[in-house]
């Protein structure tokens, strides 16, 4: 390294130039551009900057900067290395195995927690304890919808007594009950339409003038009339309905206008 910062010395005062004068050239610190001349590896940045250094000084000098970078490799080669490329080298092996012994000691004390640590066996007893119990599908779907139209057992709605919300049995198609809200057996058509998502509907009681509305997402709105109730969606899929304890839903495809009436047509 002493004999690469003799040739580079040489060459700038050959040249008559000063370190200065390579500082603001090459915005290098003159404290290290001496240290390369005086074969100071230990006082120069890491190997890569030094080369990037070697190179800016070269130029300068008007000389060949990978001549200049081989002389620097080729020294530093014979001399084990940039002297803090292996001290970044050591800590890094180092930290490699202080790592490697800190999951060596957790995984140890893993290991005796499981062993001495008293109740962590899972019985059978223990096992059993902890299973969710199983609900089928049919009952889900039906709570669902008690829960959507206030149905609690027990407890009155706002369209029926406490003994029509008790009364609603699940049907072999779906239905929940002949005497739920929607149900046609009270003398009047009743049909509730819920909102699935925005949705706007038209509707006819009987033969008043129709009216248009708006929903949100989860809302309800009851229709009553005398003898029938029409009603134009302008989404199918995007409502559910329920009329005579049974539901009606997927009425159409995304964006289909669907005319529906009840009772349906055809019924006594």
């Amino acid at each position: 390294m002493e004999k690469l910062g003799e040739y580079l010395r040489e060459n700038r005062e050959a040249k008559g130039i000063t370190l200065e004068e390579i500082e603001q050239v090459s915005n290098i610190s003159v404290t290290h551009l001496r240290a390369l001349e005086e074969g100071q590896v230990h006082l120069l940045p890491a190997q890569t900057f030094t080369v990037g250094f070697l190179r800016q000084y070269a130029r300068c000098l008007g000389l060949d900067p990978e001549d200049v970078v081989l002389r620097y490799r080729t020294a530093a080669q014979h001399e084990g290395g940039h002297p803090r490329d292996r001290s970044i080298e050591k800590v890094g092996r180092g930290r490699r195995r202080s790592i490697w012994i800190l999951g060596a000691s957790l995984l140890v004390l893993g290991l005796l927690w499981v062993l001495l640590y008293p109740g962590t066996e899972m019985t059978e007893e223990r096992v059993r304890s902890i299973r969710m119990p199983r609900t089928s599908l049919k009952e889900i779907k039906k709570q669902q919808l008690r829960e959507e139209l206030g149905l609690v057992q027990g407890v009155p709605s706002e369209n029926g007594s406490a003994s029509e919300a008790s009364a609603g049995q699940e049907g072999r198609d779906g239905a929940v009950g002949e005497n739920m809200p929607g149900s046609a057996n009270t003398g009047t058509v009743e049909v509730i339409v819920q909102a699935l998502e925005p949705a706007k509907i038209e509707v006819m009681l009987d033969d008043e003038p129709g009216y248009e509305k708006t929903l949100d997402q989860g809302d309800r709105h009851p229709c009553r009339a005398n003898s029938r109730v029409k009603l134009q969606i302008e989404d199918g899929s995007g409502v559910r309905i329920f009329y005579g304890g049974k539901v009606y839903e997927n009425l159409g495809k995304k964006g289909d206008v669907v005319h529906i009436s009840f009772p349906p047509e055809g019924a006594g």
